[in-house]
């Protein structure tokens, strides 16, 4: 789901001037137009803007039919709160929170569906209709606190491995594996690559070898599992990437720890991929061309 700007921070505090509405029982609404409930609310600070928020959240059709739910895949979602898009944003609801709450939260869908999750307003949904979210947010976390706990585990991630490699003067961990034979890999051409990604605690995020899918449980039989293809040096994938298969001869093989600046920075990629995350890829380079 992605969360970007809109709706003025201004609006956040006027969130609580709000009564209950006769419209959906037991939901009050506020002034920018969302309905909220609260389960449970803890007497304690809720979150700010640029703060990192881990929470589980599911949202349902208003006939409770389950759209999307963290839980189906057991990792909560993990996100920066960045300002509202628009009155009513889901994301005026998660600044409403403390750690440790639980609430429920209707969202017009079709605004939800065109600013959030960047889609038309799916089939089975029509204009006018409401979303609705329970989230449960499990911890709140400042930029720096996620800053500083990933800087200790890229530490203890080398430790443990043993890698005494230098990294790059981007900050680029490149290990080679297997030197290739093939030519060289150079900016501008289409390379196919076959990899396989990792978080630095070893949990598979992404691969394009079936085998490796198979092994982890996360096999899906409606994607191909054949080398990813990108134009190199153009920005097209994260920058680790970038400068990890340019050393790279068609034919070898590599595995590149990439810091979180050379991967996806604050905003993180979503699902278990969070702000600051570093990251660990095997790779063999199939073809330049």
């Amino acid at each position: 789901m992605n969360i970007k700007k809109l709706a003025p921070l201004a609006l956040i505090p006027l969130l609580f001037a709000a009564c209950d509405d006769a419209k959906f029982p037991g939901y009050k609404e506020t002034e920018t137009g969302l309905f909220y409930k609260h389960f449970n609310k803890e007497e304690t600070p809720v979150a700010k803007i640029g703060d990192v928020l881990n929470m589980h959240l599911y949202y349902t059709t208003a006939n409770d039919s389950v759209i999307f739910d963290t839980r189906v895949g057991g990792e909560p979602m993990i996100m920066n709160l960045s300002e509202p898009e628009y009155s009513g944003d889901i994301v005026e609801g998660f600044a409403m929170m403390s750690e440790g709450d639980s609430a429920s939260f209707l969202v017009d869908a079709e605004n939800f569906f065109t600013n959030n999750v960047k889609m038309d307003l799916p089939e089975f949904l029509k204009k006018g209709d409401i979303v609705k979210f329970y989230v449960k947010l499990n911890k709140i976390q400042s930029m720096e606190e996620i800053q500083k706990e990933h800087e200790s585990k890229m530490e203890e991630y080398l430790e443990s491995n043993n890698i005494v490699q230098a990294p790059t003067a981007s900050g680029l961990y490149y290990i080679e594996k297997v030197k290739g034979k093939g030519k060289k890999a150079e900016n501008g051409q289409t390379v196919q690559v076959h990899y396989v990604g990792r978080l630095l605690d070893g949990t598979l995020f992404d691969t394009s070898v079936e085998e490796v899918a198979k092994a982890e449980n996360q096999y899906n039989p409606q994607r191909p599992y054949t080398p990813f293809e990108f134009v190199l040096g153009q920005g097209g994938v994260i920058k680790g990437w970038d400068e990890g298969i340019a050393y790279m001869n068609v034919g070898g093989k590599a595995t590149f720890i990439i810091p979180s600046n050379l991967a996806y920075g604050e905003q993180g990629a979503g699902g278990i991929i969070g702000p600051n995350s570093s990251l660990v890829f095997e790779v063999e380079l199939k073809e330049a061309k």
